[in-house]
């Protein structure tokens, strides 16, 4: 009786026999079944699709695991909604076209997928054992792969200008795919190089960006330290980065 073995686990089966006369023989332990319903386990973890937007992609990887032997991981990609990876030029299948991974409890792909910007997409991966089976739930990875480098521009203070004092230094940012994450600013004292530290409130050789300060309509306000060590005549140079939220950041 299949149905009354237990799951995941190993049962063990004991035979008895009986001869006309009521004699018995018992054999404990003749054989033993291991029940498996549920198939291996599969996991995506490259790439990282926590944002939903995915600024390049080559390789897929992740983790599978099983009680008794991983026989190997495959990979499909499909266009979301739309037709499968054909395994070689396009997205013209209609079923999965599996390709083998790498490894096994860890494991590895290189797609050799053509991916549009803009477009969606889905990975989707299962594991199999060595007698067989195939994960009955797969693991799948759903992203829109983002190309675009977000703008972002200076609105205050005006370019070339001279100030009596520093202003708030403000801007504005965009970003047609995954979306403005964080904005980075610089000031830059072109005398000699020297770079602000907005964390330790000094001059110094090695750039340092600010905290985040957008995104979209962003600003930063100087502080008094800064304020008392802007040397009246100099120059100064602002620089301004604003990253999305694609993994890994696209950034402009």
């Amino acid at each position: 009786n299949f149905t009354a073995l237990q799951s995941n686990v190993t049962n063990y089966i004991s035979v008895r026999a009986v001869d006309v006369a009521g004699s018995t023989t018992t054999l404990n332990d003749a054989f033993r079944v291991f029940k498996d319903t549920v198939g291996p386990s599969v996991s995506i973890s490259t790439p990282n699709v926590g944002s939903g937007f995915v600024s390049a992609v080559s390789v897929a990887g992740g983790n599978a695991a099983g009680p008794f032997g991983l026989a190997g991981v495959e990979v499909s990609v499909k266009l979301n909604p739309g037709l499968y990876w054909d395994g070689v030029s396009a997205f013209t299948s209609g079923a999965p076209v599996w390709m083998p991974a790498t490894g096994a409890s860890t494991w590895t792909a290189t797609l050799g997928v053509t991916f549009t910007p803009g477009s969606a997409y889905q990975i989707i991966a299962r594991s199999s054992t060595t007698y067989g089976m195939y994960s009955t739930t797969y693991a799948t990875a759903s992203f829109t792969l983002d190309a675009s480098t977000p703008t972002v521009g200076v609105v205050a203070p005006v370019p070339l200008s001279v100030v009596a004092s520093l202003p708030v230094r403000s801007g504005t940012a965009a970003d047609t795919g995954a979306g403005v994450d964080t904005i980075e600013v610089r000031l830059k004292r072109l005398s000699d190089g020297q770079y602000w530290n907005w964390f330790s409130d000094a001059w110094q050789p090695v750039p340092v960006s600010s905290v985040s300060a957008g995104p979209a309509v962003w600003s930063v306000t100087p502080s008094a330290v800064l304020q008392s060590n802007m040397i009246s005549g100099a120059s100064y140079y602002i620089a301004v980065r604003a990253s999305d939220a694609s993994l890994p950041a696209n950034a402009g």
